[in-house]
């Protein structure tokens, strides 16, 4: 068996034992956990609010199929996708989700075109070849698709610095250059692995940004934001505004603080890339909503 095999053989059985009182804490909208997840699933709403009763495919959804129910409550049309089964099945029998296919994401079953939209949430970087499975979104999407996902912390375009930046990166250079020369080894954030094997991927703007300019698409857009998660939070309150609550809130304004002076990048990045240039409404929100909008030049020779 090939490593990409037993990695999708893994995935295929890590929501085999969750029971129905697990799958309750994550529908709880009242919790703190649900509140995390919702900043994330709110950067969906520029093309919720402007595409109506557009179609979707949720891939990667296995955790009881959580994305496909939010963009449930926008358009009718969405169907929920994972490499799991056990939780997308418990799912459809208690009426979260109206119906769901089990998928591989790097050999999507479906025809070019299917669906207007695909969506990636937190699964992407569990992926083992994630790069196969983004061509594979942008092939059965007809519009565009969305991937909410961790950032990569290393990958940043000197060109593109504001000021602050610059000079944080710059001071940053000359320690590890004083470091090399006194034979100390600079840090640099390789990233890591989880049990199933896999390399814990993280994307960033310029290799998504190459990935649309190769296919001669029409637009990337990007916004960014912290998050953080602290065991416990499943069951806490969102309005009691108690302990945890109170660790997520500190912790985003910590790491906002280091975004805004320059000294890192945000944790999660919603990106968007547009097969075609989106309606005016939708450029409309996402700009209104803080979203870095790039519209790409096109390939002269096609």
């Amino acid at each position: 068996m090939s490593f990409t095999d037993s990695s999708y053989e893994a995935h295929s059985k890590s929501y085999s034992k969750i029971d129905k009182d697990t799958a309750q804490q994550w529908t709880d909208e009242s919790s703190v956990d649900y509140w995390r997840h919702k900043r994330m699933y709110d950067t969906l709403l520029p093309i919720l609010n402007t595409y109506k009763n557009n179609s979707w495919l949720t891939i990667g959804d296995g955790k009881y199929g959580t994305d496909a129910h939010f963009v449930l409550k926008h358009t009718p049309n969405v169907l929920a996708s994972d490499i799991a089964e056990d939780c997308l099945k418990l799912a459809k029998e208690n009426g979260f989700i109206p119906d769901y296919k089990i998928e591989n994401a790097e050999k999507l079953s479906f025809d070019d075109n299917t669906f207007d939209f695909a969506l990636v949430k937190e699964a992407y970087h569990h992926f083992p070849r994630p790069m196969i499975a983004l061509y594979e979104m942008l092939r059965v999407s007809k519009i565009g698709i969305v991937l909410i996902e961790p950032n990569d912390p290393n990958c940043q375009t000197p060109q593109r610095f504001k000021f602050n930046e610059s000079f944080f990166w710059l001071i940053n250079s000359i320690k590890n250059s004083i470091k090399k020369i006194f034979g100390r080894k600079p840090y640099i954030n390789y990233g890591g692995y989880e049990e199933a094997g896999n390399f814990i991927y993280s994307i960033s703007e310029r290799e998504v940004e190459k990935v649309a300019l190769g296919l001669n698409y029409a637009l990337v857009a990007f916004k960014g934001i912290n998050d953080d998660y602290f065991v416990g939070v499943e069951k806490e309150k969102l309005e009691d505004e108690g302990p945890l609550y109170q660790k997520v809130i500190a912790s985003i304004k910590k790491e906002d603080k280091k975004v805004k002076r320059g000294q890192r990048v945000f944790g999660i990045n919603t990106i968007y890339i547009f097969k075609e240039m989106p309606n005016e409404n939708c450029l409309r929100e996402m700009e209104n909503a803080g979203f870095k909008i790039t519209k790409l030049p096109r390939n002269p020779y096609l």
